[in-house]
């Protein structure tokens, strides 16, 4: 195939995902939008599977979108490198400010510090935690609680930290009926509740809660 034919089949490849990008990201917002989980879903996928499908087609325009500046790098240092004419400095500069900007803009969540915030609706007030450091036996539930992640179910919630999965839901105000295989990150996308929520509902579970009949 001859290079302008190359050229034009990732432009084409280009756009198609984009629009893929878009339209997915519309159907994200208002098709099965924040909160709906695991009630509702498309061809068979949840709002969480549809949401790992606009990932992969955003790595996949960033992939496509190398190999066109890959095949353009010549045109490109030429461009560079050529005797300047009137007014092309001007548009040089504005052209590497603006790689600069939408560089820095594009990185800075990654460079960004992260930020614990109060738990989510549904989590009563009085069931706030401080987060002041405690000794013994408090330190050890404050390590097990860390170890809380979104890709663990109810019951391995359970058998790690030895808390309840009734009162965990409890306190995050949700029903109880929940199956024990159930994963954290499910019930965080149809409830949007924060992990942080879930973690310090552990960690006070010795002083506050009492003791809870285990289902």
């Amino acid at each position: 195939m001859k290079r302008q034919g190359v050229n034009f089949l990732v432009d084409a490849i280009a756009m198609t995902g984009l629009v893929f990008l878009v339209t997915t990201g519309l159907f994200l917002r208002f098709i099965l939008p924040p909160g709906s989980g695991k009630n509702l879903s498309v061809w068979g996928l949840t709002r969480h599977e549809w949401g790992d499908v606009h990932f992969y087609i955003a790595v996949f325009i960033v992939a496509i979108l190398s190999l066109h500046l890959t095949l353009h790098w010549r045109w490109i240092v030429c461009a560079i490198q050529n005797k300047p004419r009137e007014g092309s400095g001007v548009r040089v500069a504005w052209g590497v400010a603006g790689l600069f900007i939408l560089s820095f803009i594009a990185v800075a969540p990654f460079l960004s510090p992260i930020e614990k915030i109060s738990p989510a609706n549904g989590v009563n007030h009085k069931n706030q935690l401080d987060l002041k450091s405690h000794s013994g036996e408090e330190h050890n539930k404050f390590s097990s609680a860390q170890t809380v992640r979104g890709s663990m179910t109810l019951a391995e919630v359970e058998a790690s930290t030895r808390v309840p999965i009734n009162y965990i839901l409890k306190e995050l105000g949700i029903r109880d009926d929940i199956s024990p295989d159930e994963k954290l990150g499910s019930l965080r996308q149809n409830y949007g509740f924060q992990m942080d929520a879930v973690r310090q509902v552990i960690k006070n579970y010795p002083r506050n809660a009492g003791k809870t009949n285990k289902r």
